[in-house]
């Protein structure tokens, strides 16, 4: 695993989180999303804020279906943020869902948006999962866990919350290489506070060793590309209904931003994998 030149501790990272939940909810009025997208080829000039969702919604829908997530599944949800993942697989499949994030905000806003669905929240560490040992026969996580500092520590404890024969799915952002620049280390990966970091056969090695074994290991980099070069293009048109000076430096700022991880990915300095493993008994764990 590659480490970053900073290292930022869970505390910092759920409060960043609570601070920016209203500049989210701005942006998507009210309405966040939160992961990246699988788009139907690219991103055209008449996409825009439901292009986006619909992609967003694939991903979950796509790694749904990987999962084969059923009725009869419990499932875990680490790094839940503001629920729209697990309030998709309990909607589409019947599943019970707990989502667990480090941000109490996203929390509070996740629980208020599903009543009506066997889903719950719960403000939690990816590396201290309040669950007893094999509760769940599914873990996911979407773009979430890139930012644990222990991550041998986080994969053991998906492990431990998963029965035997289990299914750990998810997406994540990849570190493709230990040759980042300086400046691409502080403008994206310092910015995105990126604790350390994988490529797409580091994130392998890494699922192996804490026990799992590998059915699906895919770089869908290109996505996060067209994601990014979208996410921009929202913001800059958020920008014509914004009459708050700040606001619209923020929204400014947040488009060059995206713009810049987009360009990282063309130069294969940041991308994005998805990954399906199966719990396997303890004997067999490396």
């Amino acid at each position: 695993m590659a480490l970053n030149a900073t290292s930022f501790p869970e505390t910092l990272i759920g409060s960043t989180y609570d601070r920016d939940f209203g500049g989210l909810l701005r942006l998507w009025s009210g309405s966040p999303v939160q992961h990246a997208g699988l788009f139907e080829g690219v991103v055209g000039p008449a996409a825009n804020a439901d292009s986006y969702r619909a992609a967003a919604q694939r991903t979950s829908e796509r790694l749904t279906a990987a999962a084969k997530i059923e009725p009869t599944s419990r499932v875990l949800d680490v790094g839940c943020g503001s629920g729209d993942t697990a309030v998709h697989m309990a909607r589409h499949t019947g599943c019970a869902v707990v989502g667990v994030d480090l941000s109490a905000r996203q929390i509070k806003h996740a629980a208020a948006r599903c009543a009506d669905l066997p889903v719950e929240f719960r403000q939690a560490s990816a590396t201290r999962l309040p669950f007893t040992d094999g509760e769940f026969t599914h873990v996911i996580s979407m773009d979430a866990l890139y930012h644990v500092p222990n991550k041998p520590r986080a994969h053991a404890e998906m492990r431990r919350v998963l029965r035997v024969g289990g299914t750990l799915a998810l997406t994540d952002f990849l570190r493709p290489t230990d040759n980042i620049p300086p400046e691409v280390q502080a403008g994206l990966y310092d910015r995105l506070m990126f604790n350390g970091g994988h490529s797409v056969l580091g994130y392998q090695t890494a699922l192996v060793a804490a026990g799992f074994e590998i059915r699906l290991a895919r770089d869908i980099s290109l996505d996060l590309r067209r994601s990014y070069l979208l996410l921009a293009r929202i913001a800059r048109e958020r920008l014509g209904a914004v009459d708050n000076p700040g606001l619209r430096r923020d929204l400014r700022s947040y488009a060059a931003a995206c713009l810049d991880i987009q360009a990282a990915i063309g130069r294969r300095q940041f991308g994005w994998g998805m990954f399906v493993a199966d719990r396997v008994p303890d004997r067999e764990a490396v």
